[in-house]
């Protein structure tokens, strides 16, 4: 569907273009409890590589499911890397091999829901009603 083809493509420049922005500081938010603390911008990190891989998805949920799982984690992780490498060039920003980890966390977890769900998402009645509403937009 190629309005998910777009908001794939429109996401991944987001992503590049929040990445591009000088003296970003979400490091020194944090969730703690019990001795476990957690950095707010990982938990972004995590979530906004895991909507990406959700709207892969979306886009070639016709595909079969190991095709769009070997895609989705080629393209995803080159762009990851590709995005965090571009960091070191902006004013402010820093390479940070933890935050190639927590996006590798919201891929993996998109796979995994990829790999669960593909078939039941594929036949369930609101995608199919969803499917028709897209394609009749497209036309």
């Amino acid at each position: 569907m190629k309005i998910f083809q777009y908001l794939f493509y429109f996401w991944m420049i987001i992503i590049f273009v929040v990445s591009s922005i000088p003296d970003i500081s979400a490091g020194s938010l944090s969730l703690s409890a019990d001795g476990f603390s957690l950095r707010l911008d990982y938990l972004f990190h995590s979530i906004v590589y895991l909507i990406l891989t959700l709207i892969f998805l979306l886009w070639k949920i016709e595909e079969p499911r190991k095709k769009i799982m070997l895609q989705i984690f080629l393209i995803a992780t080159i762009f990851a890397l590709i995005d965090e490498f571009h960091q070191k060039i902006i004013p402010g920003r820093t390479f940070n091999p933890y935050d190639i980890f927590y996006n590798f966390v919201g891929i993996w977890i998109g796979l995994l829901i990829i790999f669960t769900t593909k078939k039941r998402i594929n036949r369930s009645f609101l995608f199919r009603k969803l499917n028709l509403i897209l394609q009749k937009l497209e036309k």
